[in-house]
């Protein structure tokens, strides 16, 4: 059980070759939770955004997408929309399929070919 809030602050903490971004948020030896991205000739593909079990439900993941969405926002961002499930954790599973398509939705992403969906630029 923690004891403190986790940092708030978004950071980019890898870039390999310009094309796969992480970002961090928390702790930087031990973060509360990651947003990964591989960036194509056309598109932004988000491959994952998680967060500790610990530190769900305070709005970390949506700050990790904004800051995703902050950076690659100019043009076109997708991805698969289906729930995380941690590989050593599996109990601890992340938002349901509904939930998620609720979340990203809010945030610009449209469903799109059964689980895909893209957020288009503005």
């Amino acid at each position: 059980m923690r004891t403190t809030a986790p940092d708030q602050a978004v950071r980019l903490t890898y870039v390999h070759r310009e094309s796969a971004f992480w970002f961090h948020i928390g702790p930087a030896g031990e973060p509360a939770g990651y947003a990964r991205t591989v960036q194509y000739h056309r598109h932004v593909w988000i491959d994952e955004i998680a967060v500790r079990p610990q530190y769900r439900g305070e709005g970390l993941a949506s700050r990790l997408l904004e800051a995703v969405i902050a950076r690659f926002g100019h043009g076109l961002l997708g991805l698969y929309c289906c729930p995380f499930v941690p590989y050593a954790r599996p109990e601890k599973p992340g938002l349901d399929r509904d939930r998620l398509l609720d979340w990203y939705g809010r945030h610009g992403f449209r469903p799109e070919d059964d689980d895909y969906m893209w957020r288009y630029p503005h």
